[in-house]
């Protein structure tokens, strides 16, 4: 049985993204997004702490591929922040988000086997943002009970607009809190890892 999706974005990642995406357009731009991930019988709850900034990418105005540089980029800033080094199984990386300038909020092909291959954990999450009309929406994994009409699409879906909330750092901790989730010593990291 396929669970519902919450997905929970810290205001301050959102504005970030915006930033980087508008800084790079017209080119594709992305990165990873970390938080943690809490299951309850029929809800599976995303919640968006921080993002890095994909570095050592190749950017085109159709196409983002992460390289292996960026990936030693991420992990090596993972690695370093002991925040997220500690053995800590409560934060991870979420997902990706990267731009579509000028040509809207979807998936192609190319992305489809990037999430489906690379974040493929129940709570991966992709989010994808057009930083001209600064229209974004998140996508996240389905079962095999959803058929879309693209059989790329079969087990990928976009997650409702409300069952995502862009809160406030003081909100998303009362909100764990309410959601019963344990909430580690520091829930926030102190910056954006960007």
């Amino acid at each position: 049985m396929l669970k519902n999706i919450k997905v929970i974005i810290r205001l301050r990642v959102l504005d970030a993204i915006k930033q980087h995406s508008q800084a790079d357009s017209p080119l594709e731009t992305g990165g990873v997004m970390i938080g943690l991930c809490a299951e309850s019988p029929n809800l599976l709850s995303v919640v968006v702490t921080s993002i890095i900034h994909g570095k050592y990418t190749i950017k085109t105005r159709t196409s983002l591929t992460f390289t292996p540089e960026t990936w030693a980029s991420v992990w090596g800033i993972l690695d370093a922040n002991v925040f997220y080094s500690s053995n800590d199984p409560v934060w991870s990386i979420t997902g990706w988000y990267h731009s579509h300038p000028t040509y809207g909020v979807f998936l192609s092909s190319f992305d489809i086997f990037i999430h489906r291959y690379f974040f493929s954990h129940p709570g991966g999450l992709a989010l994808v943002i057009d930083p001209e009309t600064e229209e974004w929406g998140i996508f996240g994994h389905g079962d095999d009970s959803i058929v879309d009409e693209s059989e790329n699409l079969k087990f990928i879906r976009r997650i409702p607009q409300e069952n995502i909330e862009v809160l406030t750092d003081t909100e998303i901790i009362h909100r764990l809190q309410e959601m019963k989730i344990n909430i580690p010593a520091q829930p926030i990291p102190a910056q954006e890892l960007i």
